[in-house]
């Protein structure tokens, strides 16, 4: 009987181990207490699993339910955050969170590589900021900067997508094969639906390591039916399903790189150069000092050696004071 007890004991430990492990929320938030914790699953597998989805937990607090969902990296999560934020989200200024919009039922935001979904009572920032305290495994690192390359006129609001590999793409701009894309070369995509006087289309920017490779893929992607194309440094600007030519080449006009080079110098020391300084200021007085003696000497010797030659010849004896015979 003991035989069989130990073995349910510790499986029981063991399962209990891993349900505390996979806590992500706090205990409490803004005085409320966690209630009826459940592990939530991504809404769409396959493009979170690409995403770099950890994992996912929902939990009430009172009046307030948190859904937080975790990436590998930020990059992920500000892809997830893009795809779950609703249509009529409307964005706002946080000093906490990255990126972040109100929704019909609460608010949604993003921070580092966590997206944390609000339904109900919105918290304070205050608030908040102690449950990103307690998250575990946070990463903050920078957005990538290809997400600002999307023009804003035009733009259909909350219609930007992140693409990382075949899936997203798939999802968002199934006209570009992946093979075309070529993920395995480490590229990224940006995409956006726009507004025009032909209807919508598509711009997905994408991004490759260097200008050389971004203009192969250029040409490949050129060959492809229905899409206009601009290269320009080491991006892929590609319009998809646009009936309207004149407006599709508008906006890939307002698409243009711009290399950004960071110089590392080290910040310069005055105390040490105004002490050098000091130096050498001292040493160039008594180099002055010395000149002046010699150029002086110079000038007193060659006056005596004159007045000799050409003055009275008057011998002037030295002068002696005969101390010994006192």
């Amino acid at each position: 009987m003991l035989r069989r007890i130990i073995p349910v004991s510790l499986l029981g430990c063991m399962m209990l181990a891993v349900s505390l492990g996979a806590a992500i929320l706090p205990d409490r938030l803004a005085g409320a207490m966690k209630s009826n914790p459940e592990t939530v699953q991504p809404p769409d597998p396959a493009l979170f699993e690409e995403y770099g989805f950890e994992g996912g937990e929902r939990a009430p607090f009172g009046p307030t339910t948190l859904t937080v969902w975790r990436f590998r990296d930020s990059t992920g999560a500000m892809a997830a955050y893009q795809f779950a934020r609703p249509a009529d989200a409307r964005p706002v200024a946080s000093k906490l969170n990255k990126l972040a919009a109100t929704t019909r039922d609460g608010a949604i935001y993003l921070f580092g590589n966590y997206v944390v979904q609000v339904t109900g009572r919105i918290p304070e920032e205050d608030e908040i900021a102690q449950v990103y305290l307690a998250l575990p495994k946070v990463e903050q690192g920078p957005l990538p900067v290809l997400s600002t390359y999307l023009p804003p006129d035009g733009l259909v609001p909350n219609s930007e997508r992140y693409i990382v590999g075949p899936v997203s793409l798939q999802r968002f701009d199934p006209k570009i094969p992946p093979s075309q894309a070529a993920f395995h070369l480490s590229a990224e995509a940006q995409y956006g639906r726009y507004r025009s006087k032909g209807g919508e289309f598509g711009l997905a920017i994408l991004n490759y390591p260097t200008p050389a490779i971004a203009r192969e893929r250029s040409d490949s992607i050129r060959a492809l039916p229905g899409v206009v194309v601009k290269r320009t440094g080491p991006l892929v600007a590609v319009v998809t399903d646009s009936t309207d030519a004149d407006s599709a080449e508008r906006l890939l006009g307002k698409i243009n790189y711009q290399a950004a080079v960071t110089l590392n110098e080290r910040a310069p020391n005055h105390e040490v150069k105004s002490f050098a300084r000091t130096i050498l200021n001292y040493i160039a007085f008594a180099g002055v000092i010395i000149g002046f003696c010699i150029v002086s000497g110079v000038l007193f010797a060659g006056f005596k050696i004159l007045s000799r030659k050409l003055g009275p010849k008057d011998d002037e004896g030295m002068i002696t004071l005969h101390l010994s015979s006192k």
